[in-house]
């Protein structure tokens, strides 16, 4: 059975190490989308991000989204929303839609909730001895970020739709000769596709779908409890 803090130290010993890896995280939004269900939250924080099932235009985006849930390779790691958080039928739901090997999945909250103060305390200070590079909105101020960043890109709300063409743009910029180091992505579903394809384009470097644990430092809405000291801050969620 997994647990919520060592599958956390885990991935901060890969940091430690310099083992490249990639995380990419589905929560209730991403699901949604995988099944078809149109959703809105263009209007929550700066701006997230959207589905109309109806509408054509996502039909590319929602291809590569389910294919960032199903890609396999040992140093790719799928994040899935928990059973305390969404109920067991769900959680399990979740689990099989992947078909990921159980030693490839891990939670969607492995960052935040009960983890968010060690990621602070020791995620931090560790990604500060690495190369970054950050993806991240566009209202984004970078000045008060707690490490140097050699590139930032930044990307509009609905960043799965938009955005699309900065996938090449990274890939080019890898071919280049990016070596071991670690893309932060804060970009809602378009954090899933990025994830999946720059490590399936080149798996030495380490991609991070990070979510929202940095949106304190740039200045962004906290629209999540655990940045705001809500009771989720001390959760530990179960497998």
């Amino acid at each position: 059975m997994k647990e919520f803090k060592l599958d956390f130290k885990k991935f901060l010993d890969k940091i430690k190490n310099k083992e490249n890896f990639a995380i990419t995280r589905f929560g209730d939004g991403e699901l949604s989308i995988i099944e078809g269900n149109s959703l809105n939250l263009l209007n929550k924080g700066a701006g997230e991000f959207a589905y109309d099932a109806t509408n054509d235009k996502y039909s590319k985006s929602r291809e590569l989204l389910e294919e960032s849930f199903n890609y396999q390779d040992e140093s790719y790691f799928v994040g899935v929303a928990c059973r305390c958080c969404v109920g067991n039928e769900k959680f399990k739901h979740m689990v099989n839609l992947s078909e990921q090997n159980e030693s490839n999945l891990t939670w969607a909250n492995i960052f935040v909730n009960g983890n968010f103060n060690k990621f602070r305390s020791e995620f931090i200070p560790e990604l500060k001895n690495r190369k970054l590079i950050l993806v991240c909105h566009e209202d984004s101020n970078t000045d008060n970020l707690p490490f140097d960043v050699e590139m930032v890109y930044k990307v509009k709300a609905d960043a799965w739709l938009h955005n699309l063409p900065l996938i090449d743009v990274l890939k080019n910029e890898i071919n280049n000769g990016l070596v071991d180091y670690v893309f932060l992505i804060t970009a809602g579903p378009f954090a899933n596709i990025l994830v999946q394809q720059l490590h399936k384009h080149n798996n030495k470097n380490t991609y991070l779908d990070i979510g929202s644990v940095l949106d304190g430092y740039l200045g962004l809405p906290l629209t999540r409890g655990y940045l705001n000291g809500a009771p989720t801050l001390r959760k530990v969620c179960i497998w």
